[in-house]
């Protein structure tokens, strides 16, 4: 899904309903496969010892409690963690949730984690920093389908001090400052959402972000962006926009490619790129239900530019 599953290992931990008895038990153990019996659930584990990739996905409700000091359970040294159709945690860390498989000791090594379809098993919470606690040197998070699930607590990112790139799919309820704890963020995704105004706050302080996407979203309006010092890629494409203020680009110094392709934009001001000395790419083609125009000398003053992909009529 994720990754390339070529020469990979793979280790798959079957935890099927079990009849009788109220504890689990562990058959089968091998270096490629254990069969994990415990009452009333099931959740299946792939491991692939090459990538250190482990992949958790619960059919129905898992009570992870019951597998702890199991002897024969293996513990797997992540460095990617998968979390699919399985409940969030409240009040407890995603690490401590899953350490009778995950070694603790090496949890610092996790540097990439991926939370997708938890909303229905999970309750309608609101999220808290302790689900991210001791996730010292993620670099990656990915964030999917979590629709019923609130990330409105502003301290929510607070232990993921490095963390570099993170990607929002679908309809997550995303609070207007909850990236700013992420000073270290490089690259933001944000995606297939129903965002239809782009709040100021939600990309603020962020002073190292390279590499902004709002696309496919339904974005109607957009204010101008508050400084980002380095910011080099943005791609607002396939949204609602129909008009765009002048300044809107002016505090992006460094911006070197932009998409505005596939909105409903009609004209562009002449000033719309007047502060974006760096531009080199500049999309704006397929422009739904209107006819795009350029005012004079819109590009006049980028001498840098190498490609201009868009279909306008210049008045």
């Amino acid at each position: 899904m994720f990754i390339s599953w070529v020469h990979c290992l793979n280790l798959v931990v079957l935890m099927a309903a079990y009849a009788n008895g109220n504890t689990c038990t562990v058959s089968n153990p091998s270096s490629w496969e254990a069969i994990i019996e415990c009452p009333n659930f099931n959740v299946n584990l792939t491991y692939y010892e090459d990538d250190n990739y482990l992949e958790v996905i619960c059919p129905n409700m898992p009570n992870f409690e019951l597998l702890r000091d199991l002897p024969d359970l293996p513990s797997f040294t992540v460095n990617e963690l998968v979390y699919l159709n399985c409940p969030l945690p409240v009040n407890q860390s995603l690490i401590e949730l899953l350490s009778a498989f995950v070694n603790r000791s090496n949890q610092s090594y996790i540097n990439k984690l991926f939370l997708i379809d938890n909303a229905e098993l999970s309750e309608d919470i609101t999220l808290d920093p302790q689900l991210f606690a001791g996730l010292f040197k993620l670099q990656f998070l990915l964030i999917q389908n979590l629709a019923d699930i609130s990330f409105d607590n502003p301290l929510l990112f607070r232990h993921l001090s490095q963390l570099k790139k993170i990607e929002f799919h679908g309809r997550n309820r995303v609070s207007k400052t909850i990236l700013q704890q992420l000073k270290q963020l490089k690259e933001l995704h944000m995606h297939d959402s129903d965002m239809n105004k782009l709040p100021k706050e939600l990309v603020s302080n962020l002073p190292k972000l390279e590499i902004l996407y709002l696309d496919k979203n339904k974005l109607k309006h957009v204010s101008q962006f508050t400084k980002l010092p380095n910011l080099m890629y943005l791609n607002i494409s396939s949204n609602q926009l129909v008009k765009l203020q002048e300044t809107v680009f002016s505090r992006l110094p460094k911006l070197k490619i932009l998409d505005l392709s596939s909105n409903k934009l009609t004209r562009l001001a002449t000033d719309l790129l007047l502060e974006n000395n760096h531009l080199e790419v500049f999309k704006a083609d397929n422009q739904k239900c209107s006819e795009l125009v350029l005012e004079k000398n819109v590009f006049t003053e980028l001498k840098k530019i190498s490609r201009k992909c868009l279909y306008p009529t210049v008045k």
